[in-house]
């Protein structure tokens, strides 16, 4: 379920592919697996980051995503930006471990040291759960979809939410994209041609409005290239 497995198969799916096999892994073994072949196609809304670039093929970007951070119930905390985290040492700040999430937090002033680094999503809803941090960043998508599971009770999504300002004054958004191995073209192409025809048709549209974006979140005018060769 979810944005990136309703792109697959609209763009598969008219090619006679029926079934689709996932694998399971810690979001810091997305690219690994790709590398190891254990999958083909990455889901789990990696950004596009000239890091990455260097390690992956990354298709046209499906969404543009701010960071999503949850509290508890209520933000008893008021918590509503990096920049009052960092500012203040009292609070408590988790993210998962290789995520642009934890980089965009370290940049806004918050380092390493005052971060809890978790494998993965599950880590740090219980974190928040046991009281052992106050503020918890993800994808944008994935703390929509987390807050719709019923076992994440108590939480809710910090709003309003500044992230990393950059020093022209913009905040920093990522753009999530699909991921391949470099030799892969042909697939890549695949998914490039699918995706642009789909923010062309509107289907695109449709398909992240079903997981509560909006058409103010499509990557419009967004470029893969430029975005791999951005500091």
């Amino acid at each position: 379920m979810g944005i990136e497995a309703d792109i697959i198969r609209e763009v598969l799916g008219p090619r006679g592919v029926t079934e689709i096999e996932t694998v399971s892994t810690q979001f810091n073994g997305i690219i690994p697996g790709l590398q190891a072949r254990r999958f083909d196609i990455s889901n789990g809304g990696l950004y596009i980051t000239p890091q990455r670039c260097r390690l992956v093929a990354f298709s046209t970007p499906y969404l543009r995503v701010s960071d999503g951070v949850l509290v508890k119930t209520g933000n008893p905390k008021n918590i509503h930006s990096y920049k009052q985290i960092a500012e203040n040492p009292a609070l408590r700040f988790g993210a998962v471990r290789g995520s642009v999430n934890a980089q965009n937090a370290e940049a806004a002033g918050i380092p390493p040291a005052r971060q809890l680094l978790l494998p993965d999503a599950q880590s740090l809803i219980s974190a928040l759960q046991a009281d052992r941090i106050d503020a918890g960043s993800f994808s944008l998508g994935l703390a929509l979809a987390l807050l719709e599971d019923p076992n994440v009770r108590g939480l809710e999504r910090a709003m309003p939410f500044t992230g990393y300002v950059q020093p022209n004054g913009e905040e920093k958004l990522g753009f999530a994209a699909l991921a391949f191995r470099p030799a892969d073209t042909d697939l890549k192409r695949l998914f490039d041609e699918g995706i642009a025809a789909m923010l062309a048709d509107g289907r695109l549209a449709t398909i992240i409005e079903r997981q509560r974006f909006s058409a103010n979140d499509l990557p419009v005018g967004a470029n893969t290239e430029r975005l791999c060769q951005e500091a």
